[in-house]
């Protein structure tokens, strides 16, 4: 664990949490919450995106100031991390930094801000062996032993450390038999599994990319946002048509006839819109926050802005 990191991001979110809104998680993620069904707490008061229909007037009237109710189960969430894996984690973002280090910093980040909240977490990814899963729990060492796992997920694919190459992972790729690694999970798997077998309602951080997001059909999304609230972090990969650009799952320089080959360049950007595009507009339609990150310095602005949007319910 990169603790001179994890000190850093503790300053930078206290600034960035104190500019922005007193606290990030205090948005109560009110679409698991809807229909009220809950026991009573206590009142707060208002801030911008509660739902007005937890408004105390009786008791805003007599504080002299706008309170809403609160209840018991919104103080605290179960927060499930859903993380893609890989030999394509070992790959570059498209401003040229590594995948994982992205994906793990992500989930430093995250652990960091539920681990302050004091929300029970849980951790799913896979390797070449099967699917990940830790318990529920809450804590700092329990936020060790996600990262460390996730860690462990990742490593346990061949990767590539020349940092002299443009890692890509090659999205015109189609398996073969002769690949020695079981690519049979994967993303929308484990989210399947979480939906069909964990019986409480989430919040779900699913971290991936585009070939992750593509692989999650609308159906899936549809039956996951049922109880649940879903967050999606894209880590944006680099493009295949590049100058020196090795692939990593065949572990191997693409040909300049290819990588440099402006009608599949054209190819490549319009079938990355298309998947936006695709996804965009199916994340809308159910709730779900998105964001994308290609480095490092955009991480926790980028994370506070989904968490914002998410608490407005401002999905666009």
């Amino acid at each position: 664990m990169d603790y001179e990191y994890l000190s850093r991001i503790r300053a930078e979110i206290e600034i960035t949490s104190r500019r922005k809104t007193s606290n990030i998680l205090e948005g109560e993620f009110t679409s698991i919450y809807r229909g009220r069904s809950l026991d009573f707490d206590d009142l707060r008061e208002y801030t911008v995106g509660d739902n007005v229909r937890d408004i105390d007037w009786k008791s805003s009237s007599k504080a002299g100031k706008i309170l809403v109710r609160r209840y018991i189960a919104e103080k605290k969430h179960n927060i499930l991390f859903l993380m893609d894996s890989g030999k394509k984690f070992h790959a570059d973002t498209d401003k040229g930094e590594n995948k994982f280090d992205i994906a793990s910093k992500i989930l430093m980040v995250l652990t960091f801000l539920i681990d302050k909240h004091g929300d029970d977490s849980a951790l799913m990814s896979f390797n070449r062996n099967g699917s990940k899963f830790t318990y529920f729990k809450t804590g700092t060492i329990h936020m060790q032993d996600m990262l460390k796992q996730y860690n462990d997920c990742i490593n346990d694919y061949i990767g590539n450390d020349d940092e002299h190459k443009r890692v890509i992972a090659n999205p015109f790729k189609r398996k073969k038999e002769t690949d020695y690694y079981d690519d049979s999970f994967d993303i929308s798997r484990l989210l399947e599994y979480a939906v069909d077998n964990i019986r409480r309602k989430m919040i779900i951080f699913i971290v991936t990319d585009r070939d992750g997001i593509s692989k999650m059909s609308e159906g899936l999304l549809r039956k996951a946002t049922v109880n649940n609230d879903i967050m999606v972090i894209n880590i944006e990969d680099a493009m295949f048509t590049v100058d020196h650009a090795f692939d990593v799952e065949n572990n191997s320089y693409v040909e300049e006839f290819f990588s440099l080959n402006k009608k599949l360049r054209k190819t490549e950007l319009s079938q990355r819109e298309e998947v936006m595009k695709n996804a965009l507009e199916i994340f809308n339609r159910y709730m779900i926050g998105f964001t994308s990150v290609s480095k490092e310095d955009e991480i926790i602005d980028h994370i506070v802005e989904l968490f914002e949007r998410n608490n407005s319910e401002n999905f666009s």
